[in-house]
């Protein structure tokens, strides 16, 4: 577990995608706009929060995340998701007009 929640961070280090083992990853309330396409070796990642940031996109190297479980993307201003996860596997906290959705 990496917990990295409330720390006015604009940008993430590339060796982050470095932690094969890492499960749980935490970036809740910072100013993150990117997040780095190396993320997406996190292989064992189950719990993805990223909720209160300033992303306006998902990388798609991350939607190769195959452990994946639960994704939190509220209050983000991201327009658009493409992402290729059973809905049946997956729950995914994102924001929309009507406020956030769960699916």
């Amino acid at each position: 577990t990496l917990s990295l929640n409330k720390n006015k961070l604009t940008s993430l280090p590339n060796s982050l995608g470095d932690l094969p083992e890492l499960k749980e990853l935490f970036l809740n309330n910072n100013e993150l706009q990117s997040l780095p396409d190396n993320l997406g070796n996190l292989r064992k990642l189950k719990d993805f929060f990223l909720r209160q940031n300033q992303l306006q996109s998902f990388p798609e190297k991350c939607a190769e995340l195959e452990s994946l479980k639960f994704l939190d993307l509220r209050k983000n201003p991201i327009s658009s998701l493409a992402l290729k996860y059973d809905p049946m596997q997956l729950k995914i906290m994102y924001p929309s007009q009507k406020g956030d959705k769960k699916i």
